[in-house]
């Protein structure tokens, strides 16, 4: 993906599949929802869902990145094989969950 000077400050990447993506130079920010993130059923002040994974300066990024990582991580739908969790979905594949 060309995420080339991508502000990713307050994204929500949970189940993204960020596998080659270049974000060397992306911006991120404590609100940065990270991929393996999941749901903690509760929500903020504001009524945002909260998450149990948000990116931090100390985040290595190229866990979700680099498929040589040691702790590579990707959605179970891109794991599979197939090109979108809607995809995985209509083959009758379970909810996204974790990843390899």
């Amino acid at each position: 993906a060309g995420l080339f000077h991508a502000d990713l400050s307050g994204a929500g990447l949970e189940g993204a599949d960020l596998s080659g993506a270049d974000l060397r130079t992306a911006t991120f920010d404590e609100t940065t929802v990270l991929p393996d993130a999941t749901r903690t059923g509760e929500r903020d002040e504001d009524d945002n869902r909260i998450y149990d994974k948000y990116w931090t300066p100390d985040t290595d990024m190229t866990r979700y990145t680099d498929p040589n990582h040691l702790a590579f991580w990707q959605p179970d739908w891109a794991a599979a094989g197939f090109d979108s969790w809607d995809e995985w979905s209509r083959a009758g594949s379970p909810s996204p969950g974790g990843g390899s």
